[in-house]
């Protein structure tokens, strides 16, 4: 008898046998591979990942304040994306919230947790397109899914990409099950699908083209399904109301996708040609699919607070039967079930390419990752003649995959503190509940009290007040940039308590314009070094003359010379903080002069020969922008004068100014240009970008 032949005759005993399903070993096998994952999600996960981040915490802030004003925000009845600071950008992820939020309140332990309950659900996923493959080894597929680091760090946060990626792998296994099994299964397919889209930006393109390649590629069978009415019926259905609140949102926030890409600086809305914004994409794309993104162990471009360190993205050793799985799906494309992983795979980076490929953006990966491997395990086990040598291999395997996801979890929740030095708005933005617990419980303990929060180290943490603040406690919790006070003099009361990080207390203590007690509090850093500090900061006696000599060096003009159409031209501005001025005028919108403080930025330009100055084109930052354009002749007279105002600008505006033609219908001849760029919405003090300027 050969090995296959040996192998159906134990498949075949095993089906007849009256044994329940919890009886069988693959069942059990896959029951303590689940339990493994489980247990390993949830164990510290209020310490693993040592930050708790705004893109966790709004989820919870949103469901609650859908639970508070009847299911409204921004004034829309159960709005179908809502809003994450600037884009409205959230959707499933946050209405997935609410049982949690209204049983628990806003808790990190509760806001995690729900997200690792819905990305457990890729888990029975996988094993539902393994067994569809009749893989005798699908029960493996917990612990390979569990031994992934990247999936290990982000199964464990509130992100919305944990539970896109959930949403994605059950799309395939229903989609599979309609393929393989009964038309039956298409709404059920089409409503993972809709979850996928909805659950997170990304699943927007990633379900656009996974769909159009399915469509394309299953054309036949799709086709002969059209007299099925019930199933056609269905499939509308579910597809209507899938489509229904996307459509809303269009009426909604008909520019959202743009300006949500906008907002990430994809090269798709920069000045570049078609040919060079497909070969970025290509680029961009490839990357997403490279062996070593996601299996070197030697260093990841990805920030910190997205890698485990010394570890890939995926577990090395998992490559070999990786590369095996793919071969074996490239020998059979043919099959549904194989041409569906390799559709899978190479969907994935869709989304992420056409900003930039990060891990959280590029995270769906996994899922095809594990189902290569489970196809390369099946077929390297398949070499060994005999049936116990093979079943010893594979418990080998699971033991192995088993054993790493368990010292990776131990070396996590002991050693992920101080894997990284960087704790602040660039690393790992390390903090929020150790300063917003202990914010909160000093104002319960103190009804007068006030505390001001360093905004320096993390992104968006206004977001945190209503996370981790009771409702009647927030309005004495202010959010600002330390620099505020050190720009211009702001009242500070004796209740008033500042929390400070390291580099905004080395500010405060060289400005030499704050009287300095000893701390209330330090919080330290994970690894022991000072971190937040809780100190009552006063003025100083002389701050007024202090902070008026600051306003005169603000306002103080420095020479320099730059130049224009191939002339030397002497130029006057503001003390500049990145760049050169001479950066304002190479033709590179990538590279600015940014002033320290000064606002109005002033530039004036003397031309060693006059020159007719008819528009001006400047790129710049979105601000709220007043633009005086003044030319001048060459005793310095005023020849004309523009005033402008520039209001809901994009990110990185091109602002073009047309001036008027002097008395002889031409346009005017300048010795020199001033410009003055003020910052409408910062009345003293901004950083003023100047990315590219133009005179014609």
């Amino acid at each position: 008898m050969s090995a296959l032949d040996e192998d159906a005759a134990v498949e075949a005993t095993e089906r007849t046998s009256v044994r329940p399903w919890w009886r069988r070993r693959d069942a059990q096998l896959f029951s303590a591979g689940s339990v493994l994952y489980l247990v390993t999600r949830f164990v510290g996960l209020a310490r693993f990942p040592i930050y708790f981040f705004t893109d966790e915490a709004v989820q919870a802030t949103l469901a609650d304040g859908l639970l508070h004003h009847g299911f409204r925000s921004d004034g829309v009845f159960l709005p179908p994306f809502l809003r994450n600071d600037q884009q409205f950008s959230l959707s499933l992820s946050a209405y997935a919230q609410i049982p949690a939020v209204a049983l628990f309140g806003t808790t990190v332990l509760g806001t995690r947790g729900t997200s690792v309950v819905i990305g457990f659900l890729a888990v029975p996923a996988l094993a539902v397109i393994t067994r569809l493959f009749g893989l005798r080894s699908w029960w493996l597929s917990p612990f390979v899914l569990a031994s992934i680091p990247a999936w290990f760090l982000h199964s464990r946060t509130a992100f919305e990409v944990p539970e896109m990626v959930a949403m994605y792998a059950c799309f395939l296994a229903a989609y599979l099950l309609y393929r393989l099994r009964s038309p039956r299964w298409a709404p059920v397919a089409i409503a993972f699908g809709g979850a996928t889209f909805y659950a997170y930006a990304n699943g927007q393109g990633l379900m656009a083209i996974t769909g159009l390649l399915l469509l394309a590629s299953d054309a036949r069978y799709h086709w002969a399904r059209r007299r099925e009415r019930r199933v056609v019926v269905s499939s509308a259905v579910a597809l209507v109301i899938v489509a229904l609140p996307y459509l809303r949102e269009q009426t909604i926030h008909p520019a959202g996708t743009s300006a949500h890409l906008r907002l990430l600086n994809s090269y798709w809305y920069q000045d570049l040609g078609l040919v060079d914004k497909l070969a970025a994409f290509w680029r961009t794309y490839r990357r997403g699919l490279s062996p070593w993104y996601w299996f070197s162990p030697n260093g990841s471009p990805d920030l910190v607070r997205h890698v485990m360190k010394g570890m890939g993205h995926v577990w090395l050793p998992l490559l070999p039967f990786v590369i095996v799985g793919l071969v074996v799906c490239l020998k059979r494309w043919r099959s549904p079930q194989h041409r569906l992983v390799l559709i899978a795979l190479v969907s994935a980076p869709f989304s992420a390419a056409m900003v930039e490929v990060v891990v959280t953006r590029a995270l769906v990966t996994v899922i095809p990752i594990s189902l290569l491997f489970c196809l390369g395990v099946e077929q390297v086990v398949s070499w060994i003649a005999r049936p116990h040598p093979r079943a010893a291999a594979l418990g080998a395997i699971s033991i192995v995959l088993a054993v790493f996801t368990v010292s990776m979890t131990h070396a996590a929740l002991a050693d992920g503190p101080v894997w990284f030095a960087d704790y602040g708005l660039y690393g790992m933005q390390w903090g929020s509940s150790q300063v917003f617990d202990e914010v909160d419980a000093r104002l319960r303990a103190d009804d007068g009290l006030h505390v001001v929060v360093s905004s320096d180290f993390a992104n968006n943490p206004n977001v945190f007040v209503p996370f981790f603040i009771g409702e009647d406690r927030r309005d004495r919790v202010a959010v600002v940039n330390v620099e505020e006070y050190l720009v211009r003099i702001t009242p500070i009361d004796d209740d008033t308590v500042f929390v400070l990080t390291p580099e905004d207390m080395e500010a405060v203590r060289t400005s030499g314009k704050f009287e300095i007690p000893a701390p209330d509090l330090v919080i330290d850093y994970p690894d022991g070094r000072a971190g937040f500090t809780f100190v009552r900061l006063r003025y100083v006696a002389d701050a007024a003359a202090r902070f008026d000599a600051d306003r005169q060096q603000r306002a103080r003009l420095v020479t320099d010379e730059v130049t224009i159409g191939g002339e030397q031209v002497a130029v006057q501005h503001p003390v500049l903080d990145m760049g050169r001025i001479q950066d304002a005028f190479d033709g590179d919108v990538d590279t600015v002069a940014r002033g320290l403080e000064a606002n109005p930025f002033v530039l004036q330009l003397d031309f060693p020969t006059p020159r007719a100055v008819s528009r001006i084109e400047l790129v710049t930052q979105r601000i709220e922008l007043g633009m005086i354009v003044i030319l001048l002749g060459p005793d310095g007279e005023e020849l004309l004068r523009s005033e402008t105002t520039h209001t809901g600008l994009h990110e990185h505006p091109t602002v073009t100014v047309d001036l008027p033609a002097g008395a002889d219908g031409r346009p005017v001849v300048a010795s020199s240009v001033r410009l003055e760029l003020r910052d409408l919405a910062s009345p003293d003090v901004s950083h003023v970008h100047v990315y590219e300027l133009v005179l014609t």
